[in-house]
């Protein structure tokens, strides 16, 4: 199994997201791009264009994507990691944040730590961030849609560079 990263462009990601958002996982996006409000694409095109992601390809099947944002501040990078319901538990993301940590620490030398967030549940990714020497830090409530029964708890950690 060859795991390949290629950078892609803010439509790429929109058209995963729109594949990902047909699944039923807890966290997958809830409403397709095409069907958010105008004011809505435009609040989910500016938070894309402060990520720079990649896609996720075993030869030439797109698996899923993974991702960075930068805090601004010079301190945290976060990472994160999507495969598509159908390629779970394949180990690709195990593949994959090695590459994009690599990728980080050679483009950010600057950032004192890469940051990640899984929900408490998804013990695989959590396992697999402890095996990279990631560090738990805490819980992380992250709010969706101003209603706190959409909110979703995070676990946080942390890996310093």
């Amino acid at each position: 199994m060859a795991v390949i990263l290629k950078k892609i462009t803010h439509l790429e990601v929109i058209q995963l997201h729109d594949s990902y958002a047909l699944s039923t996982e807890p966290d997958a996006p809830k409403i397709p791009f095409a069907d958010l409000t105008d004011e809505e694409k435009q609040k989910a095109l500016k938070h894309f264009s402060l990520e720079t992601h990649f896609t996720v390809c075993d030869n030439d099947e797109i698996i899923g994507y993974v991702g960075i944002t930068l805090d601004g501040k010079l301190t945290d990078i976060n990472i994160f990691a999507v495969m598509l319901p159908i390629h779970r538990g394949k180990k690709y993301s195990a593949l994959a944040l090695p590459v994009l940590i690599d990728y980080c620490r050679s483009q950010y030398p600057e950032y004192k730590q890469i940051r990640s967030l899984t929900r408490k549940d998804n013990l695989p990714a959590i396992k697999g961030l402890k095996s990279l020497s990631f560090i738990y830090k805490g819980v992380h409530v992250e709010e969706y849609d101003h209603d706190p029964k959409n909110d979703v708890e995070y676990e946080e950690y942390i890996l310093p560079i």
